[in-house]
């Protein structure tokens, strides 16, 4: 009998902590892109965003061409799959704009949610972008 309640004593335990610390973050949704790597985004041809689907596929655009591909989110790490993209002609701040944010969402790795900020960070734990709802 002693066995049994320490047995349930201690699930109970491991209940609690992964209730506290496993909190599943809901990242799906439409973001516009705020900031690139700490630098507020420019004007472009079309606005920078991504929306993240629950079957954990994206889409969006990039500034100038339209984008989608697959991703995935656990524990708050992050990946992006290539992205498959149009090929339209843009202005050059738009064509920066695009570059730059594609190289931030493929360095992405990790990503936390904080005040209607969903905030990406790579691998060193340095800020590749910002976006919001």
């Amino acid at each position: 009998m002693k066995k049994i309640i320490t047995l349930i004593a201690a699930v109970a335990a491991a209940m609690a902590v992964v209730s506290c610390s496993g909190k599943k973050v809901d990242i799906t949704g439409t973001w516009n892109v705020d900031t690139l790597y700490g630098e507020t985004v420019p004007e472009t041809l079309n606005a920078p965003q991504v929306i993240l689907n629950e079957d954990m596929t994206y889409a969006g655009v990039t500034g100038v061409n339209n984008m989608m591909g697959a991703y995935t989110f656990a524990d708050g790490a992050i990946s992006f799959g290539e992205a498959a993209l149009t090929k339209m002609m843009a202005d050059s701040v738009s064509v920066a704009v695009e570059e730059c944010y594609l190289k931030a969402i493929a360095s992405a790795a990790t990503a936390s949610l904080e005040n209607e900020v969903l905030t990406l960070k790579d691998a060193e734990g340095a800020v590749v972008m910002t976006l919001s709802k």
